[in-house]
């Protein structure tokens, strides 16, 4: 849409040319104009000057982000800035239900389109090693045949194992080491002495290499690690919505199986009708007795019976929810014990 009237701060030499393209593209005449003084003034005055403060912002968020970047590169010694990483977490429950997830992180910040998430086909035990190659492949054989780039850095939540494991895929599928960076992180706990609380273990975070006997220990709260755990923490939550959302289909799908009345084939007529189980959720009794074979007193039925698994799948989620977020509470809880300690050993 192209407005009957544009302000501008300042004249400038192609002015004409716009407002002629405009009146074309518009259909109609469309005035440009300059004001000096009056409340357009001031409107243009103060558009002007809010864009200059944003330019200026988002330069500055630019250069603060390319920082974080070279120093992670530093510090990780890669052989060239980490401007793209796609970042991999495999989830399951119990050893049922596997799937993966895929992050995309461009200059330091999630790429939404870039995210991708996979449902595991070849594992069925919880196998997070084989689930891992599963996904790489099924994710980099584009690569290789070059329908994509390869981004600058690829990064497993995992250790030696599955760092191991992601490099051998590459390697199959024809993409060298010397073709773009690999790394895990992973969590580990130490062995602490100090001078009041001589063996106190102690939680930290580590980058592995693949084929690399030692591992990179990152310093609490830095720069590098604060990146890293960024980009881990978004495709474990990436993973676990997937998952989530899986297993509420699937507990609604198992849940239409025991409506009275609704055998195999009126369930199959349904899903026909409805085209899916969301549908088939919101919809009122007069639609769902439009479906074939569904008299009105089974519709009723049927939408009183969808209405309440709805409610207890709800309440399913929040008590999963809520365990969560006690269990994240109780780690701070300890890494807070943690640090308090130190400090009192440091302070004695």
């Amino acid at each position: 849409h192209i407005p009957r009237e544009i302000l501008l701060p300042f004249s400038y030499s192609d002015q004409e040319a716009l407002v002629e393209a405009l009146n074309k593209r518009a259909e109609r005449r469309v005035y440009v104009s300059v004001p000096k003084k009056g409340r357009k003034h001031e409107l243009v005055t103060m558009a002007f000057n809010n864009a200059k403060f944003n330019l200026t912002e988002q330069r500055g968020r630019l250069d603060r982000e390319s920082n974080v970047l070279e120093q992670v590169q530093r510090f990780l010694r890669l052989r060239k800035l980490p401007e793209m990483v796609e970042a991999f977490d495999i989830s399951h429950l119990s050893g049922t239900m596997t799937v993966a997830s895929m992050v995309c992180w461009k200059q330091n910040r999630p790429c939404k389109e870039g995210y991708r998430k996979y449902r595991i086909r070849s594992v069925s035990d919880g196998d997070d090693f084989a689930s891992m190659e599963e996904v790489l492949a099924r994710r980099y054989k584009r690569v290789a045949s070059g329908e994509m780039p390869l981004p600058d850095l690829i990064l497993i939540d995992g250790g030696k194992g599955q760092v191991n494991a992601a490099a051998a895929v590459l390697q199959r599928l024809g993409i060298h080491s010397g073709e773009v960076e690999l790394l895990g992180l992973a969590k580990g706990r130490s062995e602490r002495r100090g001078r009041i609380r001589r063996k106190h273990n102690e939680d930290f975070e580590y980058v592995v290499r693949p084929n690399q006997k030692n591992e990179i220990r990152l310093p609490r709260n830095s720069v590098v690690l604060h990146f890293l755990q960024n980009i881990r923490d978004e495709t474990h939550r990436f993973a676990i919505e997937f998952q989530r959302a899986l297993k509420r289909k699937q507990n609604l799908r198992s849940l239409i199986d025991e409506i009275p009345g609704v055998g195999p084939q009126r369930k199959r007529g349904l899903l026909r009708h409805f085209g899916s189980l969301k549908r088939l959720q919101s919809a009122s009794v007069a639609e769902i007795a439009e479906a074939p074979g569904i008299p009105e007193a089974l519709a009723v039925e049927i939408h009183a019976f969808l209405c309440e698994a709805e409610q207890y799948i709800r309440n399913q989620t929040r008590e999963v929810s809520a365990s969560a977020k006690a269990l994240s509470r109780a780690e701070r809880q300890t890494v807070a014990r943690l640090d308090s300690s130190r400090w009192s050993a440091k302070i004695s």
